[in-house]
Parts: structure tokens; sequence; C-alpha cells
């Protein structure tokens, strides 16, 4: 978030107008049934938003925004939940541990990053991932070892504001410190200080879509990270930029094509997938070392 942020800033300097509070509910279209805009509601006011060219980046979203068979988006992607925990080290443990490298194990598919000045060290699975096909109007969000109530208890589970901030399935949880005592064994067996579900924009193939919509000429999409966009924040603008400008390489954009070749199975995760549910997420009772 503090990337995202610190690139918004810099941008802003550089002359681009930020609009912020509005919610996207859909497109505009032309008689012609084309994209030109995009509906957005401020405070329950409707309006519409035109451009020239419209680039949407909507993550996790995308799928749900436009659900639409015609569009052809939700047949691509889909929206998973990647639980994500953090311990809380000592002092005397973050220095044993401050250098330690971003490390991904691929037998257990764990991954893990440098703690924190503070002293907090994450890990996750990236694993098939969890789905939510409804919508939760409460679920219990915003949860840690000492917090009980919730962040945002108009949050809603899924593809739809991006899920629950801090409740995590519970099921993770065993599996999450199997994988983590083969790393970390002497901090695996304590308190989790914090817990969160991370929302990928999963393709079939892994693959980004960076590509125009072949019935949209003015919309291009950019979406599709599949739990890899983030670590190419440094370079990722400048592809989707090219592809804007219809100058990336052949290769490059065959591979982030809307309308790609794919071999309809999914690239090979652990796990398997299942239903979030709401009575099934972790309540801060959870988060403690049994």
């Amino acid at each position: 978030m503090k990337a995202l942020l610190r690139r918004a800033r810099t941008y802003e300097g550089r002359g681009l107008t930020i609009l912020t509070g509005r919610r996207v509910t859909g497109l505009e279209l032309d008689q012609e049934g084309r994209a030109v805009g995009v509906k957005v509601t401020t405070n329950g006011n409707e309006e519409v938003l035109f451009a020239d060219v419209l680039v949407l980046a909507t993550g996790a979203w995308s799928s749900s925004l436009f659900p639409d068979e015609s569009f052809g988006l939700a047949k691509l992607m889909q929206a998973t939940g990647h639980t994500s925990l953090t311990v809380q080290l000592t002092p005397e443990e973050y220095q044993l541990y401050k250098n330690v490298p971003t490390l991904f194990d691929k037998e257990t598919d764990l991954y893990t990053m440098p703690p924190t000045p503070s002293g907090l060290l994450k890990w996750g699975l990236h694993h098939k991932g969890a789905v939510s096909t409804h919508g939760v109007s409460t679920p219990r969000t915003g949860l840690s070892k000492d917090n009980t109530s919730p962040l945002d208890s108009t949050a809603r589970i899924g593809v739809d504001g991006a899920g629950a901030s801090c409740a995590v399935p519970k099921r993770m949880l065993k599996p999450m410190r199997d994988a983590m005592r083969k790393l970390y064994p002497d901090i695996a067996d304590r308190d989790f200080a914090s817990s969160r579900i991370c929302w990928y924009a999963d393709t079939i193939d892994e693959d980004w879509i960076i590509d125009y919509h072949p019935d949209h000429p003015r919309l291009l999409l950019a979406t599709g990270g599949s739990g890899h966009g983030f670590k190419f924040l440094p370079v990722l603008g400048r592809v989707i930029a090219d592809r804007l400008e219809n100058k990336l390489e052949d290769e490059a954009r065959e591979l982030f094509s809307f309308t790609r070749a794919r071999s309809g199975e999914h690239v090979e995760r652990i796990g398997e997938s299942f239903e979030i549910v709401e009575d099934e997420l972790t309540s801060s009772v959870d988060l403690k070392a049994m």
C-alpha cells in the first residue's frame, strides 16, 4: 500500500488527477454498444466519467464488475482468496531474522518475507485459494489476537470489496502452521498477531490480461495478476502503457492477449479450492496457539 501511495503522490505532482470516494458500477455504452465511459456513484449519486481511452485495472473485482457472459471476462479469470498470517518477533528474534530474504518453498507453496521494523513476520500459502460466489454482508473482519471488533462491518467477502480484511478460513490455520514448522520451527507455534485474506485475480494460465477488449476498442483491460503481479510494480506500468499506445512487442502482446489460446487446465497449485463460509472464519480466539 505504501508503494502505491508513493506512486500516486509522484504522479499527482506530474499533473495526474486522482478521484477518490467513487464506486464503479458499470460501463457507459454508446448507441453501438461500445464502452465510452464508466458509471460511478458518490454518496448515492450516479455520474458518468467519459474518456477517449478507458483503462480498467480492477484486480480481483474484475470478474464481478463485469459478470455478463457476453463480456467474456468472467470465464477467463476468478477471484481466489489466500490466507496470510503474521507472528510478532521479540527484539532479539528481529535481529536474527531481519536479513532473511523473501523465500518460496515449492514443496509446501509457503512464502515468507523479511520482518517489518516493528518485528512482524508474515507468511502465506500460494495455494489454489478460496472462492466466494456470494456476498456476505457482515463478515467478522479486522480481527487480531487483541481485537474482537470489526474494522468494517459492511465489507463483503469475495470480489465485491475484495474480502474480509483480517478474518480468514479456520481450515487454513493448521496447514500453514505445519508448513511454517519446516522453515521457522522455533516460532511456528506461537499466537498469530494478525491474519488477512489476500485476493488474487487468477487467470487459468497465470499470465496477465493486458489488452483491448475485442468488442470495445476504447477499453483497455489490465488485470489477472494471479498472485504475482505486484512484484512487477516498477515495470508493469510501462507494459500497460506500451499496449495502450500499441507499442508492445508481438511476443508480449500475444502473452497478455484477451483472446490468447488457453489450455483449459489451471496451473497446478497445492491444496483444494473451497467456498468461503462466514461461520467458518476465524475469531481472535482462533489466532491463539493451541
